[in-house]
């Protein structure tokens, strides 16, 4: 079960982020050799994954964490996601390791744009919403009626 689990945060995690950064690409500027970079970043976002998923972890106390989803939980994944994403375009911003074309929609008040956050928001709700798919699976397929 677990390798499952793993198998969709990083491999789901690396296409779905790959898939986000090649749409929203149009919208940063100095985007030379798009597609490479691109790659680089998602597998950047596959390690915030990984920081999202830790912190959820703790804050559950259960590295299954999201076989109890709930909406506090969501809502919990939300916040951090949205604090990870605005803090790092915030640094990565002031220190010119990319900027935003006029198109980009920004978040009022913070200057970061709106992808980038709803970004670490929805694919991280995504992969917790498979993985509790595949989790309560699993524990029906071997018989254990809790779930």
């Amino acid at each position: 079960m677990y390798g499952r689990i793993l198998t969709v945060w990083i491999g789901g995690g690396l296409v779905a982020n790959f898939t986000w950064e090649m749409l929203q690409m149009p919208l940063y500027g100095k985007f030379e050799d798009g597609w490479r970079r691109c790659f680089q970043a998602a597998l950047g976002d596959v390690a915030i994954l990984a920081v999202l998923y830790a912190l959820m972890a703790c804050a559950a106390e259960d590295w299954a964490w999201f076989g109890a989803l709930s909406r506090r939980r969501l809502l919990l994944l939300a916040v951090l996601g949205s604090l990870v994403a605005v803090l790092l375009e915030q640094r990565a911003l002031l220190a010119g390791v990319w900027s935003y074309r006029g198109g980009m929609p920004r978040v009022p008040f913070v200057g970061v744009g709106w992808p980038p956050i709803l970004q670490m928001i929805l694919i991280p709700m995504g992969l917790a919403v498979l993985s509790r798919f595949w989790y309560l699976r699993d524990l029906r397929g071997r018989g254990d009626l809790r779930a």
